[in-house]
């Protein structure tokens, strides 16, 4: 049992940091449409193929989780993220809808694992003030990613930059989620 208070401080800010991420692709119909001259009809097929990598995501982890650790699975849902907004970058009709389901899988992962991660590592007392701090964070990044994205715009910071950070800060909540896995042993778990 983790318990570690550090440790949900590292949890809570890397699941922040996935949802804000998460939260830029909210705003991928818009890239899809005005930046590179897709139909809007190619962003829901786009979408939907994120609904069927979160459903392909949820349906395997239970298996998934007998043979690799929850943080393990948590970076590696992050990594998964962040290579699908490099394949949106490109621009590429294919990448694009491998990009879809890329999302849509490490989407689900991610915000499996978290609460699974918080679950482990609470006991009674604090399972419930937890939970909400974690559906917090989640809520709080997905949020208020779209405003920051429409501030980014109206300073001309283009969309591509934009993205490139999202995949920057998906790379890091991963990174985070792995610390979490280290923090007895490391200075991290000092902040």
């Amino acid at each position: 049992m983790m318990g570690n208070n550090k440790q949900f401080k590292l949890i809570f800010i890397a699941s922040f940091l996935a949802s804000l991420s998460y939260g830029v692709m909210l705003t991928l119909p818009v890239y899809l449409t005005k930046n590179l001259n897709y139909p809007v009809s190619f962003s829901g097929e786009v979408i939907s193929l994120g609904v069927i990598g979160v459903l392909i995501s949820i349906i395997t982890l239970p298996s998934t989780l007998k043979v690799f650790s929850n943080k393990v699975l948590s970076s590696f849902g992050a990594m998964v993220y962040s290579l699908a907004i490099i394949c949106i970058i490109t621009g590429l009709q294919p990448l694009l809808f491998l990009a879809g389901f890329l999302l849509g899988f490490g989407w689900g992962v991610i915000y499996t694992m978290g609460p699974i991660m918080v679950s482990e590592a609470s006991n009674e007392n604090n399972r419930s003030k937890n939970f909400s701090f974690i559906s917090a964070f989640n809520m709080l990044g997905a949020g208020i990613a779209p405003i920051l994205v429409k501030i980014s715009l109206d300073v001309n910071i283009d969309m591509g930059t934009i993205l490139y950070l999202a995949s920057s800060i998906s790379i890091l909540s991963g990174l985070l989620f792995i610390i979490t896995r280290l923090c007895p042993v490391t200075i991290f778990c000092t902040i």
